[in-house]
C-alpha cells in the first residue's frame, strides 16, 4: 500500500461487497479517523463510531474538538474501565456532550476536491478521575443517532466494546506471540490462528472470570487436577483467580504482593506449559492402557 491509512479503506470496501443483510456498524480507534474513510463510510451509507484524533477543520471557521467542547452538557453516564498495566479497574462518571458538525477535508485532498461532511461527534470527559490516573476523554464521531442522552449512551457503549477486543488481540499478538512466528505462507498463518484464537479466546476468559469470585470454569478437570498437584496449598474449589495466578506461576510469575497481577507472557507461557503437561498425562495415561 502507498499509505498505511489506506487499510481503512480496504477494509469498508471489503465489508460493503459481503452484502450482509445485518445493519453494519464500523467501529474504529484514532487510527481510524482518515478523513477518505469517513468520506466512503458516508457514500456507502455505512454507520460508523470512530474514535477521532484529528482536530479537523469547520466549513464556518473554528475546529471540531474545540468546538465540542464548548457545547453544553446533554446528561452524565458511566463506563466501566478493566483493569491494565498501570491502571486499576474502576467506574468512570462521565460528562456527555453531543453535536452536528461540518468540516472541511484536510488541505492535501483539496487536489481531488474533496466534499465537506456533516458529521456528528459525542464527547464524553470523565468527572473528577483519582488522583494520579489519567481522565478518560473521548471524541466519537458517529453516523448514529445522538440526539438524545440515551442515543448518546449507545455511541459510548458502542465503542467501549472495543476494549474486549483488544484484550483479544493482544492475547493473539503478545499472549501468543503472533508477530513473532514469523510464518511466511497464507497457509501457515492460517492454521496457527487457528488453533492461537481458541487459546486467546481462552486466555481471555480466564483473565475476565479472574475477577470475578466463583469456582473456576474454563480449565477442564484434567488441567484442574494437574494444578492441584502442581500446588498442592490450593483448596479443593479451584477459584477464578487461583486459576489464572497458577497458570501464570506456570509460565514464571512469582505472585508475590508486590507484583500485581499476572501479564499475557507470563499467562501464555504458563498455558503452554499447563496444556504441554495435559498432553503427557493423556499420553501416559493411552500407554497405560495400551
Amino acid at each position: 500500500r502507498p499509505r498505511e491509512s489506506e487499510r481503512w479503506v480496504r477494509g469498508i470496501e471489503t465489508v460493503c461487497q459481503l452484502g450482509l443483510k445485518a445493519r453494519v456498524v464500523h467501529v474504529f480507534d484514532r487510527e481510524g479517523d482518515v478523513y477518505e474513510a469517513i468520506e466512503m463510510l458516508e457514500q456507502r451509507g455505512q454507520s460508523y463510531v470512530i474514535r477521532a484524533q484529528a482536530n479537523r477543520r469547520l466549513s464556518g471557521g473554528g475546529y471540531l474538538l474545540d468546538s465540542i467542547r464548548n457545547k453544553p452538557e446533554i446528561g452524565r453516564t458511566q463506563v466501566e474501565m478493566p483493569m491494565r498495566e498501570g491502571r486499576s479497574a474502576r467506574t468512570a462518571q462521565l460528562s456527555v456532550r453531543a453535536g452536528t458538525l461540518r468540516i472541511r477535508p484536510p488541505l492535501e485532498l483539496k487536489g481531488r476536491r474533496a466534499q465537506e461532511i456533516d458529521i456528528g461527534i459525542v464527547h464524553v470527559v470523565e468527572i473528577n478521575p483519582p488522583e494520579n490516573a489519567e481522565g478518560l476523554e473521548w471524541y466519537i464521531l458517529t453516523r448514529e443517532s445522538h440526539e438524545t442522552i440515551e442515543d448518546c449512551i449507545k455511541v459510548v457503549t458502542f465503542y467501549a466494546k472495543r476494549w474486549k477486543i483488544e484484550e483479544f488481540h493482544m492475547g493473539l499478538k503478545t499472549g501468543c506471540r503472533l508477530e513473532e512466528r514469523q510464518l511466511h505462507s497464507r497457509e501457515r498463518m492460517e492454521t496457527f490462528l487457528g488453533l492461537a484464537n481458541v487459546i486467546a479466546i481462552m486466555l481471555v476468559r480466564l483473565r475476565d472470570l479472574a475477577r470475578q469470585e466463583g469456582q473456576s470454569t474454563v480449565l477442564n478437570p484434567i488441567q484442574t487436577a494437574l494444578i492441584r498437584k502442581k500446588f498442592p496449598k490450593l483448596g479443593s474449589n479451584l477459584t477464578n483467580r487461583e486459576a489464572l495466578r497458577a497458570v501464570a506461576q506456570l509460565g514464571g510469575f512469582l505472585g508475590r504482593k508486590g507484583d500485581g497481577e499476572p501479564g499475557w507472557r507470563t499467562i501464555w507461557k504458563g498455558m503452554h506449559s499447563l496444556l504441554l503437561m495435559e498432553y503427557g498425562c493423556i499420553l501416559s495415561s493411552a500407554i497405560s492402557c495400551g
